[in-house]
């Protein structure tokens, strides 16, 4: 555990996770408020480290997930070190520079990843936000122990400027206040959670890669502005066929594409969400249904009048939701 960290986690999960993952280490990784300033951890499907990016070092769009500070080690760890010299001499070793990076290009690294509060408060002004956290009660109510609330936000038209079937990350542009609503819901200690349709996979217009970069761009842009996603979760299928370059595996009816409400029902299997108590806030009434047959509370943005309440964009539904303060639509 770093010395300078305040956090209330599940240690079950983690230790749950660090066992299936069957490596030496796991590292715990989150989203924070300065990602520029934090080392950026790249996984693979299977979680484990491929990348270890310092601040210092050159970074084009990325995934807002860092190092928390939090690890869990398997005594096998000491034998690996004999075998790479470390222990036949006195060395006075960085933990992260000189035994976790080294790890990556063996494979024996991996990464455990949860919104629950893990925050440094190495510096003054971090230092008081935690004591806020700590006497506002988020510190305690952001444990996986506990039930969660989450709004879950569309994507396009919602966070992003909507331009039809966003192919490319320089056509992705964050909507005005975005960033702002997003600090605000998880002040309050929403998670905040992005369910998108990404028909562009079924199509052959995007692949999985250039959707991750979108997403990456996303984030990093979110990230610029102190905001964050606690996760991302999107649909590849489209039931349609006929398009030239089309994928027919992902040409399903399935579960998980909007109005269907299975993208929210996973995200609450894997964040412990109380569906009943969350939102759904999006732009159209594909949104508005996936968040009725989840059981969730729903607001239209945008000019979508089909939720329970209905606002001009995320950041007025952010003032009501936290503030109650902002009239509807």
């Amino acid at each position: 555990i770093n010395g300078d960290i305040v956090f209330d986690i599940n240690l079950l999960r983690f230790q749950e996770a660090h066992h299936r993952n069957g490596g030496l280490v796991t590292i715990y990784t989150h989203p924070n408020q300065h990602p520029w300033d934090s080392s950026i951890v790249v996984t693979d499907e299977q979680n484990c480290v491929i990348e270890w990016n310092s601040p210092e070092g050159e970074r084009g769009w990325y995934r807002n997930r860092v190092n928390a500070g939090l690890h869990m080690i398997s005594a096998e760890l000491f034998h690996y070190l004999q075998r790479k010299g470390m222990l036949n001499h006195p060395l006075k070793l960085d933990f992260d520079r000189d035994i976790l990076k080294p790890m990556v290009k063996d494979r024996c690294l991996f990464a455990y990843d949860s919104p629950e509060y893990v925050k440094d408060m190495g510096t003054p002004e971090r230092r008081s936000e935690v004591e806020a956290d700590i006497n506002s009660g988020l510190v305690a109510r952001k444990s996986l122990t506990h039930w969660q609330r989450a709004v879950f936000l569309d994507r396009d038209g919602t966070i992003n400027k909507y331009v039809g079937f966003l192919t490319n990350p320089d056509q992705f542009e964050l909507l005005d206040g975005v960033a702002e609503a997003i600090i605000k819901l998880h002040q309050k200690g929403f998670l905040v959670i992005v369910v998108t349709n990404q028909p562009v996979i079924a199509r052959g217009e995007v692949s999985l890669s250039e959707l991750e970069l979108i997403h990456n761009k996303m984030e990093t842009l979110l990230g610029r502005a102190g905001a964050y996603l606690d996760a991302i979760y999107f649909c590849p299928h489209h039931p349609e066929s006929g398009f030239e370059g089309e994928r027919p595996e992902y040409k399903i009816q399935c579960k998980c594409r909007k109005p269907e409400p299975g993208m929210l029902q996973k995200a609450a299997a894997d964040y412990h969400i109380e569906l009943k108590n969350s939102w759904m806030v999006g732009d159209g009434n594909n949104d508005m249904a996936a968040g009725r047959k989840a059981g969730c509370h729903t607001a239209g943005i945008c000019g979508c009048e089909g939720g329970e309440k209905n606002f001009s964009d995320l950041k007025a539904f952010a003032h009501f939701l936290c503030d109650g303060k902002v009239e509807e639509k």
